[in-house]
């Protein structure tokens, strides 16, 4: 892993800054070569992620349209969210919080650890979920 500074978005490119994302399967088969499919291009592997667009590219004539069609042609999927109302939001948490729901972490791991996390989660030693975190 290296520090590296961030460009700025070409026209039809988005810049994306995460704030969490899920280690999933797919990510460790295509870490790993083993994906079904033979990917020859530069991949960030993160099936999930959720995060906010910070930068949007420009040029010339780029219009909106552009830049989505440009983003999907990379493989990126770009879906929002319904989320439903404050109302319905607020009795969710309260039901969580009722009836104490929480998420099975099996394990974190520091983002400088990704390898890591990557190599416990082939092992299959997990029991729920395997979170890495994000640095801000």
């Amino acid at each position: 892993m290296k520090t590296s500074l961030i460009p700025k978005p070409s026209r039809s490119e988005i810049q994306i800054k995460f704030h969490a994302c899920s280690l999933n399967y797919r990510d460790l088969i295509l870490s790993k070569g083993l994906y079904q499919a033979s990917i020859k291009f530069r991949v960030v592997p993160i099936s999930d992620g959720a995060g906010e667009v910070t930068a949007v590219g420009t040029g010339p004539s780029a219009s909106g349209l552009e830049v989505i069609m440009g983003t999907l042609g990379k493989n990126a999927c770009i879906r929002g969210i319904s989320i439903g109302s404050v109302q319905q939001f607020n009795t969710m948490n309260d039901a969580i919080e009722m009836h104490k729901i929480k998420p099975i972490i099996d394990k974190i791991f520091e983002f400088e650890d990704l390898k890591s996390a990557y190599e416990y989660q082939w092992s299959q030693k997990h029991i729920g979920k395997i979170v890495v975190k994000i640095p801000q």
